[in-house]
């Protein structure tokens, strides 16, 4: 559930130019890598990668995958379109927003007993 309240706050709240998500990051505990300029989580195993119309976020969670994609699907507030595609073979869910945001998980699998995704929201 952290995931998706990150997300929603630095990807979606600030889509579709993205513009303000650093600043949105900068009152998180948040540190930019000075040549990627990946941003990484200090608490949790999360990043975000800012690009022209994408919000791109890497995180892990011990969460059954089923709940990870579902909180992720409808993390654009009530925005969502209410229709999830989900992909059967890989677990992964992509969803419109109203505002024409594209949200879309796909997992990346396990390590170390934690379940790795990679969350996108892209700018129409």
């Amino acid at each position: 559930m952290t995931a998706t309240s990150i997300l929603q706050r630095v990807c979606i709240d600030t889509a579709p130019s993205f513009k303000k998500a650093p600043a949105v990051m900068a009152k998180m505990p948040f540190r930019q890598h000075p040549v990627t300029g990946t941003y990484y989580h200090q608490n949790l195993d999360l990043s975000i990668k800012l690009m022209s119309k994408r919000c791109s976020m890497v995180f892990t969670s011990k969460d059954d995958p089923m709940e990870v994609g579902i909180a992720i699907s409808v993390a654009g507030g009530g925005q969502s379109s209410g229709t999830v595609g989900l992909d059967p073979n890989t677990g992964g869910t992509v969803t419109k927003t109203k505002t024409g945001l594209t949200i879309e998980l796909d997992p990346m699998g396990r390590q170390n007993g934690r379940s790795w995704y990679h969350a996108v929201v892209l700018a129409p």
